[in-house]
C-alpha cells in the first residue's frame, strides 16, 4: 500500500490515480481493513503529500490532476475512521463505572485536516469540474464540517454561497447531491450549544418511555 511509487507525483497522473483508487477501495472495504489500519499514518503522509502538491500547483478546474478525487476519498475513510470510537467492555453488574473518557481509534490529524479543508475549499470556489471529484469535495466536506470550528470558517470564507452556487442548475455532475449539501448546512448551524439540550431531551423522553411499548433503538 505504501510502496515508492508515490515518491514522483507527477509522473503519471493516470497511474498514480489508479494506485490511489485501489487504496481507496481497500480503505472502504471490511476485508481489507485490518491491512488498512495497521498503515494509516504511512497512508495519510502519502496523500498529505498530494494534497500539498495540489495547494501548490493551484490549478484551474479544467486543469485538475487525475488523482485528485481517488486522494480525497482516501483522506476521507482515513479522517472518518479517526472518529470512530476505540472499543470498551461491557461492566459486570454491580462493577463501578469509571469516568467516562471519549477515545477514538485514530490519530486527531489536526494539521491534516486543515490541509484538506484549504484543498476542499479551494476546489468549492473554483467550481465543479466533473462529478467525481464534485462528490469527493463534498464528502470530505461532510467530514470535516463535524468539527464546528472548521464548519464556521467554511461560512466565513464564504463557502455556502459557492457550494449553493454549484447546485443552483441541474447538471449530470452535481445530480444527486443535495443531500451532501444538507448535511453540511446541519454540521453548520448544529453546534454544541443547539445539540446539548436536544440530545438531553431525546434521551430523558426515551428513557421516560412505557416499558410495555416497542423502543426503536437505533
Amino acid at each position: 500500500l505504501t510502496g515508492d511509487w508515490s515518491s514522483d507525483v507527477c509522473s503519471s497522473d493516470l497511474a498514480v490515480a489508479t494506485r490511489i483508487r485501489v487504496i481507496a477501495l481497500a480503505c472502504t472495504d471490511a476485508v481489507f481493513r485490518e491491512a488498512v489500519e495497521s498503515s494509516r499514518e504511512a497512508l495519510m503522509a502519502i496523500v498529505v503529500r498530494f494534497q500539498r502538491q495540489y495547494l501548490e500547483l493551484a490549478p484551474s478546474k479544467d486543469a485538475r490532476p487525475k488523482w485528485l478525487a481517488a486522494v480525497m476519498l482516501v483522506a476521507d475513510s482515513l479522517l472518518s475512521y479517526s472518529d470512530v470510537p476505540a472499543p470498551t467492555t461491557i461492566l459486570a453488574e454491580g462493577d463501578a463505572v469509571p469516568e467516562v473518557e471519549l477515545v477514538s481509534q485514530g490519530p486527531a490529524w489536526l494539521v491534516e485536516r486543515q490541509g484538506f479543508f484549504d484543498l476542499a475549499m479551494d476546489l468549492v470556489v473554483k467550481g465543479v469540474s466533473e462529478r467525481g471529484t464534485f462528490i469527493s469535495t463534498l464528502r470530505l466536506l461532510l467530514i470535516l464540517t463535524r468539527d464546528h470550528a472548521l464548519a464556521v470558517k467554511f461560512v466565513e470564507r464564504d463557502g455556502l454561497r459557492h457550494l449553493f452556487d454549484s447546485l443552483h442548475t441541474a447538471d449530470p455532475e452535481t445530480e444527486g447531491c443535495h443531500s451532501y449539501a444538507v448535511m453540511i448546512v446541519r454540521h453548520v448551524v448544529e453546534e454544541v450549544a443547539i445539540l446539548r439540550p436536544i440530545m438531553e431531551r431525546e434521551i430523558e423522553a426515551w428513557f421516560a418511555q412505557s416499558r410495555a411499548k416497542v423502543a426503536e433503538v437505533t
